[in-house]
């Protein structure tokens, strides 16, 4: 599941602004979002061949107001034949009530679910395969990032992970 959501200005890479003008971020976010869907698509590829049992499906989750905006009817138009995705809508609150929603909403037992953002658009493929492999044996599994959250989370079932948590801190992980 890639976490998203549209391109417009003064919603998306605020931190980045300023400097950066607006529609700089706008371009930034839109650039981050196709690399995003463009490696799930080689990591999808790359799995498939490597562990061919395994059943995948992408997903996007997008704030509701977003499911009908033009930048992901084009996405998933240009993506419809090589990585066909459903997209959901998130939920509202913190990231983590957002996460925690769209989990309940996908679930299902026997099943994992590994969530990535659209700023890691250069995860490679290794990262990729051991939170597959790992989610067969663990039930959680974290990508870190350098700035004390995460880049991705894999779940194989239910957590309360999400709850209590300072979003975008060093102490987030």
């Amino acid at each position: 599941v890639m976490m998203g959501k549209a391109p417009r200005e003064g919603y998306v890479k605020t931190r980045l602004h300023p400097p950066l003008q607006q529609s700089q971020c706008v371009e930034i976010h839109c650039a981050n979002v196709l690399t995003t869907i463009k490696r799930i698509e080689n990591l999808f590829q790359q799995t498939q061949e490597e562990f061919p049992a395994l059943q995948m499906r992408f997903c996007l989750a997008v704030p509701e107001e977003d499911l009908t905006h033009s930048f992901f009817l084009k996405i998933q138009q240009q993506f419809q034949h090589t990585l066909p995705f459903t997209m959901v809508k998130q939920g509202f609150g913190t990231l983590g009530d957002r996460l925690a929603f769209v989990f309940q909403k996908l679930w299902k037992p026997r099943e994992a679910i590994i969530f990535i953002g659209t700023d890691s658009p250069t995860v490679p493929y290794n990262i990729w395969r051991q939170a597959v492999q790992a989610l067969s044996h663990v039930d959680v599994v974290f990508g870190p990032s350098f700035d004390g959250g995460y880049y991705l989370v894999g779940l194989r079932e239910q957590q309360l992970i999400f709850e209590n948590i300072p979003w975008s801190h060093q102490d987030t992980l």
